[in-house]
Order: structure tokens, then sequence, then C-alpha cells
């Protein structure tokens, strides 16, 4: 069984009530395999405390293994790096599988050049080839 939560910054009230219903299951099902938290707009200082307190509630819940989606994420600062670092290292202690996915080749190389893929469980840089270079790479050089 597989439950998704959107979790869009703004109403806290309104994505807990969703995160709290996604937790319960279907109708008679005792275990929750996986939840999908899909994230939107930004993963920052102002909302990280969203994402640690869905995480708090899903590794209460019933959850084997949390997913989280990073395809709505258009921007990731220090703190949300950290969160999601601390995090899958809770989870790991926890036997819960933690997976970030989905993230925009901005985010990737960001996690990359932070050195936070590995632990994230993401792909090695190789995967790096379709990322575009920046202006500054391909200006010419003074001679």
């Amino acid at each position: 069984h597989l439950a998704r939560c959107d979790l869009a910054r703004g109403d806290r009230a309104a994505a807990r009530g969703r995160l709290e219903r996604a937790l319960a299951g279907s109708p008679g099902d005792p275990h929750l395999l996986a939840l999908l938290l899909a994230l939107t707009g930004e993963l920052d200082y102002a909302s990280a405390q969203h994402l640690r307190a869905a995480i708090t509630a899903a590794l209460t819940g019933k959850a084997d293994t949390i997913v989280i989606s990073l395809a709505g994420v258009t921007f990731v600062d220090s703190t949300g790096i950290g969160t999601l670092v601390v995090a899958r290292r809770i989870c790991n202690d926890m036997r819960t599988t933690l997976r970030v996915c989905d993230a925009n080749p901005f985010i990737t190389r960001l996690f990359d050049v932070v050195g936070v893929s590995e632990a994230l469980g993401l792909p090695a840089a190789g995967s790096l080839a379709s990322v575009p270079r920046t202006r500054l790479d391909q200006a010419a050089q003074p001679v």
C-alpha cells in the first residue's frame, strides 16, 4: 500500500490533516508499506520544520518506507539539505527506508557539489552529464 501526502508550503493545519489521512492507510489495511511526501516550493529554513514534523509522524506511524519527492521543489538551502541528511540517518537508525527522488538538475547538482548525494542515496556524479554547463564555463577565456 502506498499513501501520498502533498506537503505544500503554507497552511500547516491542512498539511497535518493530509498527513494524518495518508498515515491512516486504507480501511482494513493493517500495514502501510510506503508513504510518499511530495514537496513543493522551497525547502528552506522557513519550511524545513514542516518536513521534520511529517517525517516524525511517519516514523511514529506504520510506514516501512518514506519517499520524499522533490519534483515540485524549486530551491533548497543549507537547512533543507541538513534536514534531509539527518532524516535519512534517523530513518536508518529506526530501520525505515528513506528515499529522496525526483530532484531537478539544479538541485541534483547542488547535492553533488555540497557532497550529500551519496548520503541521500542519490546517483553518483556521473549522472550529471545532462546538467547544462554554466555560462562561465562556456565563456571564452582571455588570451
